[in-house]
This record gives C-alpha cells, structure tokens and sequence, in this order.
C-alpha cells in the first residue's frame, strides 16, 4: 500500500524502534530520515515519551543514561509533542470503551484524529481492535509516496 505524503503521529512502538534493532526498524528509521529532509510532518505525543522511555528502560538493553540521550535526541529532532489535551482525553475515554483498547491508546487515535494525522503503530492488535475509528496505518505497510 502506498501512502500519500501527509503528516504523521508515530506512537511508541514506531519511536522505540529508533533506538532497538526490531523488525521494520528500517522503516521507523526512513520515517526519522524523511522529517529530516523536510519530506514528512512528523508529530508525537508527550505520552509518546513516556511510553518509549518506560518501553526501552524494560527491554533490559538500554541503561538509563542512554534512555535519557536518546529521549533528548528526539527532542532535539524537533518534531513537534503535543501537550495533554482535556478534550482529546474526552474523546479517548468513549473511544477506550467503545474499542475495548487502553486510555493510553485511544488518547493517540483521538489525538490523531483530532489534528488530521495519520497515526502510524507498529502495533497490529491495536489496528485490528480500533481500524475504521481513525486514520491509521501499521509501519510495515508504509511507504513514502512522491
């Protein structure tokens, strides 16, 4: 599947791939890349790091001077972390219950949604739970389309 050049809002499981050698890191990696160039509008949410933080500080690989370089280095990136949102929560608590998925993942359907990006998850149960509620897509579909 090929996805037009639009804005994204890449959840942990994309970023975590930024600092793990896992499956479809390649193309985590091309997604950093792609902002870099300017290709992409690449956004985050602030749960994002705390979700990626908490992610690498249990994979055992990773001490927690590296943790803190490498949340720094996404910073330093400069893709853009939205702050918490009252309304997205709103709006995540009805989507949490009404997709039998967490708070914590319906806060970045809805945020997604909210802002017109596509969410980008490497998670496949989340898309299979919440598919059709908002625009997203499983990093191992995506594609950069010119």
């Amino acid at each position: 599947m090929i996805v037009p050049l639009r804005s994204l809002l890449l959840d942990s499981s994309v970023v975590v791939k930024w600092f793990r050698n896992e499956t479809d890191s390649d193309k985590a990696l091309a997604i950093q890349e792609e902002f870099l160039k300017g290709n992409l509008d690449v956004h985050i949410s602030e749960l994002t790091l705390y979700e990626t933080a908490n992610a690498l500080r249990y994979s055992g690989d990773h001490t927690a001077d590296q943790i803190g370089e490498y949340l720094e280095s996404i910073v330093t990136l400069g893709i853009a972390a939205y702050a918490f949102d009252w309304d997205v929560l709103k709006l995540a608590i009805e989507g949490s219950f009404a997709k039998g998925v967490s708070i914590y993942d319906a806060y970045l359907v809805s945020l997604a949604k909210s802002h017109g990006h596509m969410l980008l998850t490497a998670d496949a149960k989340l898309l299979a739970k919440v598919g059709g509620y908002g625009d997203m897509l499983l990093l191992r579909s995506w594609r950069l389309a010119y």
